[in-house]
């Protein structure tokens, strides 16, 4: 949006240019027609201002042009690719009588900017600009010190169905050249929720990449996503090769440090986020993405646990279609699951079936906001209950809104094991299990005081193999078996 619309605005100083010198008495709105033909030649996209013209020229240059749009791929206008109420500039005239143009401010009024994605990850946009197509009035270089966008919106559309909005948009830019390098700070709400992104990037090299490093806050959720990478392919399928580090926190930080710094200072982005004391969580990675897939191969998550870090490695793919999809897969040597799922201010540690049903209302509530996925977990220890599980192996699976334990298994206190399949679903007031259990080994006594909470008695030893089957309902207070045999 920002390249867009960037350019866009400096066509309008480079026409204020032209014209500084022209007779007061001229009808500017005669003159709209030089504006729309340098921009549809400079663009490849049919241009035009549907409003007026206004010129100022003392005591310092100002244009406007009210009611711009750039047409969609079929030249229509009904629903352009860019419009805007307004495009306004000031120029600096000092800087203009030595050749160069440099917008001292310039404001975009209510634009709205509409990106469809086809079939085979190319947008809309692929085809805008033309290179070696100069402006014939073009002054030697153009700056824009400061671009300020108001009431903006962004419509995300793939293969003619919108995925999402960016509304709310509202924040500035600035850039040394139409090439870069670009910072822009903006804020916008994205499903109602308030949004905080910072950005910088380098200017292009001669293969089309550049870096860009970006910080985004959630501010509702408490969530920063910092990036830093390169991004190529803007003129037909975009796609980004990086790093990534999202921490979600339980208190925004006091103090937001400046984010977005000028790369060609070698400066960071200042990390918005609280440090690991106050985050819950820390995931960190490389990462691939374009338009249809990101693929995390290999990250590092950190969740904050009662002053105890839980240290997980793992690998992530998202498909982005109608709905987000995504394979994950995490492996870790141990786990405190009391630590992990502790209600904040209890005392002592929480029962098994406590944490199990925190762990199962949590799965329930994330599986929510994917369409399909799947989940593997691996651990070779894990503190629950006051006691040691071991060997945990567990494959979750969504799809059509339906959660399936696709497989359970773990060695439980008393040396037993443990398999279980089936389905997890919201019942009367939480989660309920339903599906086939069994449980065998040769200590069934430290196993069921465990299981009951027992932990003094959990580790005596117990003499005699068991077995036991049932399809099994366990949640909303009832624990109900049918078929049972052992």
């Amino acid at each position: 949006m920002n390249s867009l619309l960037l350019t866009l605005t400096a066509l309008l100083i480079l026409v204020l240019s032209a014209l500084f010198a022209a007779p007061l008495f001229i009808d500017w709105n005669d003159y709209r027609s030089v504006f729309e033909t340098q921009a549809t030649n400079l663009l490849g996209r049919q241009v035009k201002v549907g409003g007026k013209v206004h010129l100022v020229l003392l005591p310092s240059p100002e244009l406007k042009f009210d009611d711009v749009k750039v047409a969609d791929r079929e030249g229509r206008f009904d629903r352009p690719i860019l419009e805007a109420r307004s495009l306004e500039a000031w120029l600096n005239i000092g800087a203009l009588l030595s050749g160069t143009v440099e917008a001292r401010k310039i404001a975009i009024v209510d634009p709205v900017l509409r990106l469809d994605l086809k079939e085979d990850g190319t947008g809309n946009w692929s085809d805008i600009g033309r290179r070696g197509v100069a402006l014939p009035f073009a002054p030697k270089d153009v700056m824009l010190d400061e671009v300020g966008v108001s009431g903006g919106r962004i419509e995300i559309a793939k293969q003619g169905v919108l995925q999402f909005t960016v509304d709310d948009i509202a924040g500035e830019a600035s850039a040394q050249s139409l090439s870069g390098p670009y910072k822009v700070s903006a804020t916008y709400a994205y499903e109602g929720r308030p949004q905080d992104l910072r950005f910088s990037t380098s200017a292009p090299d001669a293969a089309g990449l550049f870096r860009i490093k970006s910080a985004l806050r959630d501010l509702d959720r408490n969530t920063t996503y910092l990036l830093d990478g390169g991004v190529t392919g803007l003129g037909g399928k975009p796609a980004y090769d990086g790093t990534i580090v999202v921490r979600g926190a339980n208190v925004i930080a006091a103090k937001e440090a400046e984010e977005g710094a000028d790369l060609e200072s070698g400066d960071q982005p200042a990390d918005a986020a609280p440090r690991d004391k106050a985050s819950l969580y820390e995931l960190k990675g490389a990462i691939t993405a374009t338009p249809e897939r990101a693929e995390l191969p290999d990250f590092d998550l950190t969740v904050h646990a009662n002053g105890h870090p839980q240290i997980f490695k793992g690998k992530l793919a998202l498909e982005f279609s109608e709905r987000m999809a995504a394979d994950a897969a995490v492996t870790a040597g141990f786990v405190d699951l009391d630590a992990l799922f502790a209600v904040p201010g209890a005392e002592g540690r929480p029962s098994p079936a406590a944490v199990l049903y925190m762990f199962a209302d949590e799965v329930l509530a994330q599986a929510a906001e994917y369409g399909e996925g799947t989940l593997a977990v691996a651990i070779e220890q894990a503190g629950l209950g006051g006691d040691l599980v071991k060997a945990v192996d567990l494959s979750l699976v969504t799809k059509d809104g339906a959660l399936t334990v696709d497989r359970l298994t773990a060695v439980l206190p008393g040396n037993n094991r443990i398999e279980a399949s089936g389905r997890l679903a919201r019942g009367g007031f939480g989660p309920v299990f339903a599906g086939p259990v069994k449980l065998e080994g040769s200590g069934l006594r430290p196993l069921t005081r465990w299981a009951a909470g027992d932990r003094d008695m959990s580790g005596q030893a117990s003499v005699g193999d068991f077995t036991f089957m049932a399809n099994a309902t366990i949640g909303d207070g009832e624990l109900k078996l049918a078929g049972a045999e052992g």
